[in-house]
């Protein structure tokens, strides 16, 4: 195997890593961010570290354009991604989170199994 192709498996490797990290952390996000309600508690660096590792994948340069993906408001997105003194938020935009991690690992294993 020459280094051309070991790397190109080594890519694989990585992108399959990829999909699974990012269901732990999608489950990681739905289980620290627990439901209170119609409310959700917010884990600012969790949900930072999870932000970002999407948008880096998705090829979403601003948190504009990841608050636009994620169909809610940038107040929002800024909420989750940087401290405050608000310990909850509505539990809709966590959701979406949620739902769009694991949109992009489904998107991900979907793309390794057409290789």
């Amino acid at each position: 195997m020459n280094n051309e192709q070991q790397s190109f498996e080594l890519e694989q490797q990585a992108d399959k890593t990829f999909v699974n990290m990012i269901r732990l952390l999608a489950e990681a996000v739905d289980k620290r961010c627990f439901v209170h309600g119609r409310l959700r508690f917010i884990d600012t660096p969790l949900l930072n570290k999870s932000l970002h590792l999407v948008m880096i994948y998705n090829d979403i340069k601003s948190s504009h354009q990841l608050a636009k993906r994620l169909d809610i408001s940038f107040n929002t997105l800024n909420k989750m991604m940087n401290r405050s003194d608000s310990e909850t938020m509505n539990r809709k935009g966590i959701d979406k989170v949620i739902e769009f991690m694991n949109q992009t690992a489904d998107e991900y294993e979907k793309k390794l199994k057409s290789l």
